[in-house]
């Protein structure tokens, strides 16, 4: 757990410096990322051909393509916290059932860990860890990314599954 702790601490570091240097500067804010859903994209319960990996969500979020059912979640975080929170407003919106969610995490050299995550009472799935977010910073998405995290929902009691992959913006959430 000691070499778990002191990876994360040191990715946290290089994310922190990654951040400063690659600072581009966005719209999104705290408030904009921590308000609850109130409108929702319509049309999006098919696949449509694009890539969702920089849009941001209607809670402005990142968006991911859940596998096999072809439809939207959105996770959001902020910073100061570490709670990251998934929205599934097209899931909910469509009548769908979200049972749980979760994050697996996989770090090169360390053992995998899940993240199980608590619903609310507005739909959304919540966890406080800054742990997890400092890891989920560092996926790239790339072949060769040390670090790689998968959402992992039950929807209508089948699971359904999307990577994670943070597009850092240059800015705080």
């Amino acid at each position: 757990m000691k070499t778990f702790d002191s990876t994360i601490r040191l990715l946290a570091v290089l994310s922190s410096a990654s951040v400063w240097i690659l600072a581009t500067g966005c719209e999104p804010t705290a408030a904009t990322v921590n308000k609850t859903a109130s409108s929702t994209s319509s049309d999006h319960g098919h696949d449509h051909g694009h890539d969702h990996s920089h849009d941001h969500g209607p809670n402005g979020g990142h968006l991911v393509d859940l596998a096999p059912i072809q439809m939207h979640a959105e996770w959001s975080h902020n910073d100061e916290s570490g709670k990251i929170t998934i929205h599934f407003t097209d899931l909910l919106n469509a009548g769908k059932k979200v049972d749980s969610a979760k994050i697996d995490l996989s770090v090169i050299g360390q053992e995998p860990k899940t993240y199980d995550f608590k619903a609310t009472e507005n739909g959304t799935y919540e966890i406080e860890s800054v742990e997890l977010l400092t890891a989920i910073e560092l996926c790239t998405g790339e072949k060769d990314s040390k670090v790689s995290a998968k959402l992992i929902a039950s929807v209508d009691g089948a699971e359904q599954t999307a990577p994670i992959v943070h597009h850092d913006h240059g800015h705080d959430h």
